[in-house]
């Protein structure tokens, strides 16, 4: 269903229905047409084109407090706090497995050469960059990723990665940690269907590595989300993974009903939203052989990309939930509540210190 809802958004809608199309869908949603950069209706050609419509800058300044970390995109906060195990609250009452959200601890290895620059763009849809700086092309077989590590292209390395880690629970966290003096956190928010589709980076901070997780497609509306436990780790994600000047810092974007597509805009290679023809799907995030390779790929940045906050990080096509786990000082507070309405740019919390 998803991957159909996909080709059919894709569609180029002819010019004079356009403006109606989008008008009803604006009025169904709660969309502001008031806040796009673009306001000619009719230059979108598509539904994928208006649900990745860019805003008129004003409308999200970012929060200039170099202490804080911000939304990354507007949506509401579905769950908040300091991550004290690895069953981490999804909604009130219902969690997920971080070891099976994020996987194996591969990102250990990776290497701490000088930084690339991502592009440095807020709202532009398209990309000036070459796609060989920082990242390789994924289109090899299944088999052939299960067989070896594909080494050699210009920006990256290629790898499969177990989806489960077999640390112990404790031990998985503390791992994942860089420094003495701090603590981690998480943040959900989730993006509506009428809200603005792109997402933004919370913090200034390096990407090392992005590892794939091909995965279901199920809603992550609030209310399913409260129903199915361990619903993100189900999901279609792609986690991104690197640090902060505080220590451990990742982003995942989480794929849902109808919003298969991601795409980020410094990773080409990324592709979401496949057909998985596999026997083994059922084995997804519960096996620790080379059968994991089908359903997860990762992919190692010769040289961190450098992203600032606010700055664009990608895209979703319709809506769906970004997830934030990182590290940061003991005195970090968040500054929002569950249930929340925010928009990409608003402060979330914020520490004391340097």
């Amino acid at each position: 269903m998803s991957r159909l809802w996909g080709a059919v958004t894709n569609i180029d809608l002819p010019v004079f229905i356009r403006p109606k199309i989008y008008s009803l869908y604006a009025n169904s949603f709660g969309v502001n047409l008031d806040e796009c950069a673009i306001q000619d209706l009719t230059r979108y050609r598509s539904l994928s084109e208006f649900f990745i419509r860019p805003l008129k800058e004003e409308c999200r300044p970012i929060n200039s407090d170099c202490k804080c970390v911000v939304s990354p995109a507007d949506g509401r906060v579905l769950t908040f706090g300091k991550v004290t195990s690895c069953q981490v609250d999804q909604v009130k009452g219902v969690t997920y497995s971080l070891q099976q959200f994020l996987g194996k601890q591969s990102w250990r290895k990776t290497n701490n050469q000088s930084s690339s620059k991502a592009p440095n763009r807020s709202n532009s849809s398209t990309s000036n960059f070459k796609e060989g700086n920082w990242s390789t092309d994924e289109e090899q077989s299944d088999e052939e990723s299960a067989k070896l590590s594909v080494t050699g292209f210009p920006g990256c390395t290629f790898e499969p990665a177990e989806a489960v880690s077999n640390l112990p629970s404790g031990e998985y966290l503390e791992r994942l940690k860089e420094k003495n003096d701090t603590e981690l956190y998480q943040c959900v928010v989730y993006l509506a269907p009428g809200d603005y589709h792109r997402f933004h980076s919370p913090v200034s901070w390096k990407v090392k590595f992005r590892r794939h997780f091909q995965g279901k497609l199920l809603s992550v509306n609030p209310v399913v989300a409260s129903w199915i436990n361990n619903l993100f780790s189900l999901n279609e994600r792609a986690v991104y993974v690197g640090s902060w000047k505080h220590g451990f810092f990742s982003l995942t974007a989480v794929g849902a009903t109808n919003v298969g597509y991601i795409r980020v805009v410094f990773d080409p290679s990324l592709h979401t939203n496949r057909w998985i023809v596999t026997p083994r799907e059922r084995d997804l995030f519960f096996t620790k052989d080379l059968r994991t390779a089908e359903t997860e790929r990762k992919v190692s940045f010769k040289r961190p990309v450098e992203i600032e906050k606010g700055q664009l990080f990608g895209e979703f096509r319709l809506g769906s939930t970004i997830v934030l786990i990182f590290e940061a000082p003991k005195n970090f507070r968040f500054d929002i509540e569950k249930g929340q309405k925010i928009k990409y740019g608003e402060k979330i919390g914020s520490y004391r210190g340097t």
